[in-house]
């Protein structure tokens, strides 16, 4: 049964679903004590469980299921961004709608570590599509060069698509926050 169970296309699917179940479960009892002195702690320790359930989801899932990371990994991001979003507007009295809280997190996310991620996910790329391996290959890797060399950009536009629009709260503090580096402010020595 257990072997059954393992070798089940659902079986990546539940394991990349626990910390979502895990952040809203704690989440769901943080919100009852708002105006508990001990909430800090009470955060902290949620944070800690949930960081272990989602480490032992993220291991779990590469040892045993390693051909399907490319889609079991994102669905575990995005599914712990859409548990916490209760908590997070309880909390902190957020006004965003849950679309706008995942738009928001998602491209920050591609914005930071957007790279990374590529780069890591290249060969399963490059494997996927068989015989056009060479052709992908290529302009993968011409993909990933441009986005080294302009890093500082591509961050800048992602941070500045994901914030709204012009007068909105979060734009304003995107552009207090990160302003777009002109060309004579570049730390390299390229024209």
């Amino acid at each position: 049964m257990t072997l059954l169970l393992f070798n089940s296309p659902l079986a990546p699917i539940l394991v990349a679903l626990i910390p979502g179940v895990v952040a809203w479960w704690r989440g769901r009892g943080l919100a009852r004590h708002l105006d508990d002195a001990a909430l800090p702690e009470r955060l902290l320790a949620a944070r800690r469980g949930n960081g272990v359930a989602l480490w032992l989801s993220i291991v779990l899932l590469l040892i045993a299921w390693p051909t399907t990371t490319a889609w079991t990994l994102p669905l575990l991001f995005i599914a712990r961004l859409a548990a916490s979003f209760p908590e997070r507007r309880t909390l902190y009295q957020e006004t965003w709608s849950l679309g706008a809280y995942l738009y928001y997190h998602i491209r920050l996310t591609v914005a930071a570590f957007g790279f990374w991620i590529l780069l890591l996910e290249a060969p399963t790329l490059i494997d996927f599509v068989g015989r056009y391996g060479w052709p992908v290959a290529v302009a993968l890797s011409a993909l990933l060069v441009v986005w080294h060399m302009r890093y500082t950009d591509a961050f800048g536009w992602c941070k500045r698509q994901a914030s709204g629009r012009r007068g909105s709260s979060a734009w304003t503090c995107t552009a207090a926050c990160w302003p777009t580096p002109s060309r004579s402010h570049r730390s390299d020595s390229r024209p």
